[in-house]
């Protein structure tokens, strides 16, 4: 299993780091995956932990919004990172700011594609892929047929 390290050193950091940024290059597809085996994966001691302080993102934007979603904590103890929230528009519809559903418009998920790192149990192998999470929702006017 790969043990996590804390150092303070930062070049070690920077190491890893480039070290996966040339495994994958932008000509990769998205649901690609490379594994990478045999390396000491360090972690600095400042690379941010998700926790549920962080869960409202950019204040309460994700409640405010004329398109308000709700988080959702998706943890699994073998990925970096460990933590990810994805977000679950709470309505079919968008909502104008006096709160009431606009019909002719959708609240709709926004995704973006996560850099992932999955640690192998049994080996000394990480997995590196990318992951599509929605990230927040937004209005879009409905489809008519």
């Amino acid at each position: 299993m790969l043990a996590h390290e804390w150092h303070d050193e930062s070049d070690d950091t920077k190491v890893v780091l480039c070290l996966v940024l040339l495994v994958l290059s932008p000509a990769d597809s998205k649901s690609s995956q490379k594994k990478i085996c045999d390396i000491d994966l360090k972690i600095h001691k400042d690379f941010p932990e998700s926790d549920s302080k962080t869960q409202g993102g950019n204040g309460n934007i994700h409640a405010r919004s004329l398109s308000p979603w709700n988080w959702t904590t998706h943890t699994c103890p073998h990925q970096i990172p460990r933590v990810i929230f994805e977000a679950e528009c709470q309505n079919h519809y968008c909502t104008d700011p006096n709160s009431n559903l606009q019909t002719e418009l959708n609240s709709v998920p926004i995704y973006h594609y996560m850099l992932v790192l999955q640690q192998d149990k049994q080996d000394r192998c990480v997995t590196v892929s990318y992951q599509k999470v929605a990230v927040g929702c937004t209005c879009v006017w409905a489809q008519s047929s």
